[in-house]
């Protein structure tokens, strides 16, 4: 709820505080003398739009701050959450308005004006002719009536959500299984053509470096050949003379056995001369120019080039085996030609799994619409109570329950197929009809303020459990209303503060005597100044005076007797 306000330069008022106490509080004090300046800054608080021209004459910056408990209220800690916004038992929003800016803030961290307008739907309500009121915007009436309705309804309701969102994935899988049907033969034809120019590659592993190596030794057979001989030359010579040397330490091994390590050395030296001359005796007879075997390598790393091109783009050539990449490429291009396969078969199953969602959804559509028929007219009859009670005994309150045929992509329900959404196949609206043989109209379309108010009020009584917004704000509930009404729009506005935080400014006696808080706005000129004030009236008297002052504009006798009447009954 509501505990304070404070408001500095805001149109008339230069600087003003007032507490809030839980339950009914009212606003009175003569016209012009500033309540609808208080409720302009409570709007502008909650992130209405405001102009710089509600900054008083003379000042730099308007400023208003509320101040609210909010130890139980779920669904706004709800959207805390999913704003990552600290939970504490008391918010305070803030709001600056400055020539070309305005700021707002929450617990001293700014916060955009959507975010605020968003927070503060769950704080409060205000209904006056002007201002928002949540329950005129059709789009909350379903949420309202499943409200009412209680658990059974809410649970249905989270079914057919969790069913709609399974249906949405189905019918998104689809829509991108059919999108790609024009391209789908072209695609598997080129894939198809992709997979058999691999296969005939016939490729193998470690294929693309061995060709490498063979193609850079074909090249340069005649050079190789070359240093081969030189090489051979050179260790021929070596072993000749090892062969001495071998020989010469053998007999000195005779004479001294600490030599026979060195003798050794050269033993495995010669074995070693002899296998490389071995060797290169063999090479040469194998570097022959083979012009045949060159062009056939080269056009073998061609084709594996043309290939690496193809499937690896400039800038992304692989850095591992390419054969080894190649091969994995061609399992991929196979699992894609396979899915392109399958795409009747995918196509069939999705179809069947869409078919299947929304025969549950019909069907549980179906029995949500009954529980919300029989919820309606529950509501119906108590709201239309609550008008005769307000003096409204002509009035007409209907729930209307809608449904949109939608023949191709509906939901089948009895004969027909109707448009799902994610709250069912129904769009609820709450029509009103004020006076007699006019047709019930909806909400938003009610001309009177006053109706407007009472309708509301009566709503609010029956809807106060399923409503779960904490403080509702009456802004002259009372236009066009006295007597016996006014004394039966007050009692309601005195029950629904047993379960709700109500704040109301009132013009009439039998509405303010009710009050459990009652504070005044009054407005003086001292020293060429509009000072606009709030009294808390903290006893019997002073509220006797208030009330004595509303019902003649002045103080005598006679009025301070009725008023004390009215306070007593």
């Amino acid at each position: 709820m509501l505990l304070s306000l404070a408001i500095e330069n805001f149109a008339l008022i230069e600087k003003l505080s007032m507490n809030f106490s839980a339950g009914f509080n009212v606003l009175t004090g003569e016209t012009g003398a500033g309540k609808s300046i208080i409720i302009g800054a409570i709007n502008m608080v909650l992130g209405e739009r405001a102009s710089a021209d509600l900054i008083k004459t003379g000042a730099e910056r308007a400023f208003v701050e509320a101040v609210f408990s909010i130890k139980d209220n779920p669904p706004l800690f709800k959207l805390l959450d999913k704003l990552g916004i600290e939970k504490e038992e008391t918010m305070v929003i803030s709001r600056e308005l400055s020539s070309g800016k305005s700021i707002a803030r929450l617990n001293n961290r700014t916060i955009p004006q959507s975010v605020l307008r968003e927070i503060s739907a769950y704080l409060f309500d205000i209904h006056g002719q002007h201002q928002h009121q949540s329950l005129l915007q059709v789009e909350e009436h379903i949420n309202i009536l499943d409200s009412f309705g209680g658990k059974d309804l809410a649970q249905l309701r989270k079914k057919i959500a969790e069913e709609y969102a399974y249906l949405q994935k189905f019918l998104a899988e689809l829509k991108d299984l059919r999108s790609s049907a024009e391209n789908r033969e072209k695609e598997k034809d080129y894939l198809e053509f992709q997979i058999k120019e691999l296969d005939m590659a016939r490729l193998q592993p470690g294929e693309w470096q061995e060709l490498q190596q063979e193609e850079k030794r074909l090249k340069n057979a005649a050079k190789l050949k070359e240093k081969a001989q030189a090489a051979f030359s050179a260790l021929d010579q070596m072993d000749g003379q090892l062969r001495s040397a071998q020989s010469a330490l053998k007999e000195m091994v005779n004479l001294d056995a600490e030599l026979l390590p060195q003798s050794q050395e050269i033993d495995t030296s010669l074995f070693s001369i002899k296998d490389i001359l071995a060797f290169l005796r063999d090479y040469q007879k194998r570097l022959s120019a083979n012009p045949d075997r060159l062009n056939e390598v080269s056009d073998r790393l061609a084709f594996l080039n043309s290939l690496k091109r193809k499937h690896f783009p400039v800038g992304k050539e692989p850095a591992d085996e390419l054969i080894t990449l190649l091969l994995r490429k061609k399992e991929q291009l196979a699992q894609q030609y396979q899915k392109l396969l399958n795409y009747d078969q995918d196509t069939s199953a999705l179809e069947k799994n869409i078919r299947q969602q929304q025969e549950h959804l019909g069907k549980d559509s179906m029995e949500l619409s009954m529980k919300r028929l029989a919820t309606a007219k529950t509501i119906e009859k108590k709201i239309m109570q609550n008008l005769d009670d307000l003096n409204m005994q002509n009035s007409v309150f209907k729930v209307q329950l809608s449904q949109v045929e939608d023949p191709e992509n509906g939901v089948p329900v009895l004969s027909g197929r109707f448009k799902i959404f994610e709250t069912g196949i129904d769009q609820v609206e709450f029509l009103i009809s004020a006076n007699p043989g006019e047709p019930p109209k909806p909400l938003a379309k009610i001309a009177s303020g006053g109706e407007i108010s009472r309708i509301m009020l009566a709503l609010k009584s029956v809807l106060a459990d399923a409503d779960p917004i904490p403080t509702m704000v009456f802004d002259e509930i009372d236009t066009g209303i006295g007597g016996r009404t006014a004394k039966a729009v007050g009692n309601k506005l005195h029950q629904l503060a047993l379960k709700r935080q109500v704040i109301c400014v009132t013009h009439l006696p039998q509405i303010a005597s009710l009050a459990q808080q009652h504070l005044v706005v009054e407005k003086e000129f001292a020293a060429g100044r509009t000072i606009v004030s709030v009294k808390l009236l903290r006893n019997d008297t002073e509220r006797k005076a208030e009330i004595s002052r509303m019902l003649s504009g002045t103080t005598s006798e006679i009025t301070l007797k009725h008023a004390e009447e009215i306070l007593k009954s």
